[in-house]
């Protein structure tokens, strides 16, 4: 079985810091939504809906503790209550990446398609408490201490996820940590990786 390898700038700094991540400070959580309008697969409108769920619920002492960030595609900044604006930071050289990895709190990042999907493993990785969605047989369940996924990328129980993980994310804060590679991703490098398989070329 071939399991996907990280990225392999995110796997450099991580050798490189041995895998040691830095405290996540700061007065504010900064709530990090992989965010990519047009591409049905990754659920906008559903993740959206859940960050406007999820702020109108607040008071507004409560608001006032987040930052909601988007990351992915640029879009248009979108308000989700009073006082709380969904800022697009569009796509990210993997140096901002990695910086904003390092600075924020929760992720929520939705796909719904068989294939592996990276942002909610990379984002677990570097320490963010995590929410995804399933796929039919594909689970992302267990993979990873910070990542739960719902059954269906269904707005109420994606809430539902999302407290647990702020609850979660405020019991990390100000810790330092270790990145935990997720147990569906491998620790070799591509080229290692399809080493490891020792498969035989076809000689016509």
């Amino acid at each position: 079985m071939l399991k996907p390898s990280l990225n392999s700038d995110l796997a450099a700094f991580l050798r490189h810091n041995s895998f040691r991540l830095p405290a996540k400070g700061g007065e504010r959580s900064i709530l990090l939504f992989y965010g990519r309008p047009g591409l049905p697969r990754n659920c906008f409108e559903v993740g959206v809906e859940t960050l406007q769920l999820f702020f109108s619920g607040l008071p507004p002492a409560g608001r006032s503790r987040f930052t909601a960030l988007s990351a992915g595609l640029p879009h248009e900044d979108i308000p989700l209550a009073d006082g709380v604006l969904l800022k697009s930071l569009g796509h990210l050289p993997v140096k901002e990446y990695i910086a904003l990895l390092l600075k924020a709190h929760v992720g929520l990042s939705l796909m719904i398609s068989p294939h592996p999907s990276y942002p909610p493993l990379e984002m677990a990785l570097f320490g963010l408490a995590t929410v995804t969605t399933d796929y039919g047989v594909k689970t992302m369940q267990g993979v990873h201490p910070l990542l739960t996924s719902a059954r269906l990328p269904d707005p109420e129980e994606l809430l539902v996820l999302l407290h647990r993980a702020v609850i979660t994310a405020s019991g990390l804060k100000n810790k330092a940590q270790r990145a935990v590679l997720p147990t569906s991703m491998s620790n070799l490098d591509w080229a290692e990786n399809f080493a490891s398989l020792r498969i035989r070329p076809i000689v016509p």
